[in-house]
């Protein structure tokens, strides 16, 4: 019996972070977990670090979902679905406030290479190398 690898079956929702960090409400889609962490004052609180594929996102898990990640539904690399959320802004960086999602698929690989989002909307670019000097 051959035995292979499980990549992930479905595709996330590319440009999403960059319309929620553009201001827009209505919109859902799929987003990948790329870490969780709690937070250290709240015990029952979590902080989750959420990627499109194109872009990353801090996001914080609403206190009645909190179980989903110490029960390990929700663990890195797991593809959710975004069905409600908030968003704020916290010194000067956007921060996601999940309230309502689903699992989409636990056990995936990691998708794209995200990159933060600058203050616009847009992505950071990556640096330019120097040029030699002459």
């Amino acid at each position: 019996r051959r035995v292979t690898e499980r990549r992930p079956t479905t595709m996330l929702t590319q440009g999403l972070i960059a319309k929620i960090s553009s201001g827009a409400t209505d919109v859902t889609g799929n987003l990948q977990v790329l870490s969780t962490k709690p937070v250290p004052s709240h015990a029952d609180r979590f902080r989750l670090n959420l990627s499109d594929g194109e872009n990353h996102i801090v996001g914080m898990l609403a206190t009645q979902h909190s179980k989903m990640v110490s029960e390990g539904e929700i663990v890195p690399n797991t593809i959710i679905e975004l069905k409600k959320f908030v968003s704020n802004e916290a010194g000067g960086k956007k921060m996601l406030i999940v309230l309502d999602l689903s699992i989409v698929q636990k056990d995936c690989e990691p998708i794209g290479t995200p990159a933060p989002l600058q203050g616009d909307g847009g992505t950071v670019a990556a640096p330019t190398p120097a040029a030699p000097a002459p």
